[in-house]
């Protein structure tokens, strides 16, 4: 139950705990992946925050929370606030990436372009030259 003055804000995840983190940095390390992908499983992620969070702050300390317990971050888009969809690009994306290999549980799903991703999560992504997603916007 839903208390006053508090937001239930609902999120999408692109990345990984430890365990991830350290296949994804094998396969890097041996060259099985170029620098621009990223090993990564999808999480959607709902939380209550009390008060009136900062939405444009959010998704940077959800991805470096992530980061301090040991994981990574790849995406983090606010995709609801009070059960609907957010208009503006509230979202942290890992700077250079250009495809995902995804994953559930330890089950590979294969790799596909991050914007592809993106786009079948709801997403707008603008792509560099290289089709590195250099930012996100709520389609």
């Amino acid at each position: 139950m839903k208390e006053k003055n508090s937001n239930l804000i609902e999120i999408d995840f692109l990345g990984g705990d430890k365990t991830v983190k350290f296949k994804n940095q094998l396969m890097h390390a041996t060259d099985i992946f170029e620098r621009g992908k990223q090993l990564a499983t999808h999480e959607r992620i709902s939380f209550v925050v009390t008060g009136n969070p900062r939405l444009s702050i959010l998704c940077e300390r959800i991805a470096t929370a992530c980061e301090k317990t040991g994981g990574y971050a790849v995406f983090v888009g606010i995709r609801k606030k009070n059960g609907k969809r957010v208009a503006n690009p509230y979202a942290w994306v890992m700077s250079g990436v250009q495809s995902i290999s995804m994953k559930q549980g330890n089950k590979p799903l294969g790799w596909a372009l991050f914007r592809d991703i993106l786009a079948q999560l709801d997403y707008k992504a603008k792509t560099d030259e290289n089709m590195r997603v250099v930012s996100v916007m709520s389609a």
